[in-house]
């Protein structure tokens, strides 16, 4: 469904605006419902590698862009409170690196972008530098001991002591000073530990502070994760991966409405965060996301903030947001060009009334801004202190410069009425029983399934050229196969044209190369095949002449194809499972999700038999 609404998104024409009303209105992003429906639209400028991107809403308006002095101008003298895990943490050595180049690194910083060790990221900015910098990691991390590491007992002490240096250390506030504290909150339950770390600090207490939550991923890594089975990686809270999906989705909704419901005194006026607002996000959105936990993820924060958000606590669809821009993720993360666009969502809710750049076209600057760049910048890690390839990407600047629209060139709107794209219905998963769960057609599919392998499985051994095959002591070689056929006529030994084999009686000479050792020329032998010749036309008559013309033929084995057909079978069958469970028509067995890695495989098969 999130393919069709795209598709239908890049199919339908804009409507061109007059050339004195090249600049839409700004939109207001500080609303409950941030508005997220739109198009990307590429514009090339000087050369192949020049590009800027416009974002068109069909609300009739667009975004303001914050260049890094129009950021640090909004933020000034606040306080960004950031809760997520790996997320987030991109968010917070992106930000910081905007406004102090070169602020946070990992490599230099000691801690890893996981989403599991790195527990407190907590710098203070001023003059375009880091004037302070904590960093605090779980010392599990040395040995990466992940399993149980974020238990609920566990993280309500650990988080707890970690998140008081907040208000412990001793930071002065001045409102030439920018703050930006990323807490760790893998799980909701993790969130009101920040919000009490943010409330007890009283340096920091004149300062107008936001909040932003982004919580899920860590939700979906422990589903179905079995530490017995090599799931070390996934299982920090081993009891979520016991539940089934429908428990583990009561457990996010039940701990959503719960946040949100202290996000809703923190963040109103009179709270903490009553200035500035908050906001709370739903996953992002990459190109493999495309099993039923990714969209019911999306759905609950979707769902319950639908009836919880104010102007003072936003809802930001990151989900619909990511979907639209036309970039690849980073190992599920997004890239720094991704991360830079989101950020201007962030911003124009916490700045509405901000002053912003001139310009209306994104462009970015960076060697690695894109993810394509990434792939190639960051390909090998060896040595550069760096463990993953969106660590590598934040290290390098990504600068985002705002440019005026082309003259001559006519600013696209997307009338209302023109496109109709329901980006809910796209995300959502409706409750229904898939064509699968017929406990009937379920029968006739798996009936189906075991016949078509042992086709497969029987094909690939009838049909396997067995006729006229003659066989000497090393090894094979195919008559039928390789050589051609002539008419022969006995009495003057003259060949004529192709013919057919006409039967017992008749007599056909096959004509194939024969490789002479000694003077590596190539000569033609005849093999008689007919009722006064020996004949090998079934497979027990097997001459010693023809085997030994087979030695001398130098033709190489054609060896034993089954365990090819047999690994085509089972490779046909997983890439039909993957195409229906991509459109969820197929049980949630989360193999049948990689069904398109067979794809280079046939292509490195098919080259193997042609040149072998």
């Amino acid at each position: 469904a999130a393919g069709a609404a795209a598709e239908e998104r890049t199919t339908t024409s804009p409507t061109p605006l007059p050339d004195d009303a090249s600049r839409l209105p700004a939109c207001d992003l500080r609303t409950a419902l941030v508005p997220l429906e739109g198009e990307f639209t590429q514009h090339q400028l000087r050369s192949k590698e020049d590009s800027a991107w416009d974002f068109t809403l069909t609300a009739g308006c667009s975004y303001k862009l914050f260049e890094p002095q129009n950021a640090w101008n909004c933020l000034k003298g606040k306080w960004v409170v950031i809760s997520g895990a790996s997320q987030s943490n991109i968010w917070t050595t992106l930000l910081t690196n905007i406004l102090a180049p070169d602020g946070l690194s990992t490599a230099r910083d000691g801690f890893v972008i996981d989403g599991v060790f790195t527990l407190l990221i907590d710098v203070v900015i001023e003059d375009g530098r880091v004037v302070y910098r904590n960093i605090f990691r779980d010392d599990r991390g040395t040995s990466d001991d992940r399993e149980g590491a974020h238990t609920q007992i566990r993280d309500k002490q650990l988080l707890g002591e970690i998140f008081s240096k907040v208000w412990q250390e001793d930071i002065p506030y001045s409102q030439n000073r920018v703050r930006i504290t990323n807490f760790f909150a893998e799980f909701w339950d993790n969130v009101p530990i920040a919000l009490d770390a943010v409330q007890n600090s009283t340096q920091w207490s004149m300062a107008p502070v936001t909040h932003i939550t982004a919580v899920g991923l860590w939700y979906i890594n422990s589903f179905r994760c079995d530490p017995s089975n090599g799931g070390q990686w996934c299982a920090t809270r081993p009891e979520y991966g016991t539940l089934s999906l429908d428990d583990l989705m009561a457990e996010y909704r039940r701990g959503a409405e719960q946040v949100v419901s202290n996000l809703e005194v923190f963040c109103s006026r009179g709270g903490r965060a009553g200035e500035l607002g908050c906001a709370v996000t739903t996953i992002d959105h990459c190109q493999f996301m495309t099993g039923d936990i990714w969209h019911r993820t999306r759905d609950v924060v979707r769902d319950v903030m639908r009836d919880h958000a104010t102007k003072m606590l936003r809802y930001v669809d990151l989900w619909t947001l990511t979907l639209q821009i036309p970039e690849d993720c980073l190992g599920g993360h997004q890239s720094p060009m991704s991360a830079t666009l989101t950020w201007q969502i962030f911003l124009g809710g916490i700045c509405p009334h901000a002053a912003t750049a001139d310009g209306s076209l994104a462009s970015f600057h960076g060697d690695t801004c894109r993810a394509a760049q990434v792939n190639v910048q960051c390909a090998d890690l060896t040595g550069t202190g760096f463990h993953y390839a969106w660590e590598c990407a934040l290290a390098k600047p990504c600068d985002l410069r705002a440019l005026p629209l082309p003259r001559g060139v006519r600013r696209a709107r997307l009338e209302r009425g023109v496109v109709v794209v329901d980006l809910d219905a796209a995300g959502e998963m409706p409750e229904r029983r898939t064509w699968f769960e017929s406990s009937w057609k379920r029968s006739w599919a798996w009936t189906l399934v075991v016949c078509t392998s042992v086709a497969g499985l029987a094909l690939s051994v009838k049909v396997h050229p067995w006729e006229g095959r003659y066989r000497d002591g090393d090894g094979y070689w195919r008559m039928a196969g390789m050589a051609s056929v002539t008419t022969h006529s006995e009495a003057d030994g003259e060949k004529g044209g192709p013919v057919t084999p006409r039967g017992p009686q008749g007599t056909v000479r096959l004509n194939y190369p024969v490789v002479d050792a000694e003077q590596s020329q190539i000569s033609e032998a005849h093999v008689m095949v007919g009722s006064s010749s020996k004949t090998a036309a079934s497979p027990s008559n097997r001459s010693e002449d023809g085997g030994a013309a087979a030695a001398a033929s130098g033709t190489p084995p054609a060896g034993e194809k089954f365990a090819f057909g047999l690994a085509r079978c089972v490779a046909s069958l997983h890439v039909v499972a993957g195409h229906l469970y991509a459109r969820q028509a197929i049980a949630d067995v989360y193999i049948f999700g990689w069904g398109f890695t067979w794809v280079p495989w046939f292509f490195m098969l098919s080259g193997f038999i042609l040149f072998s």
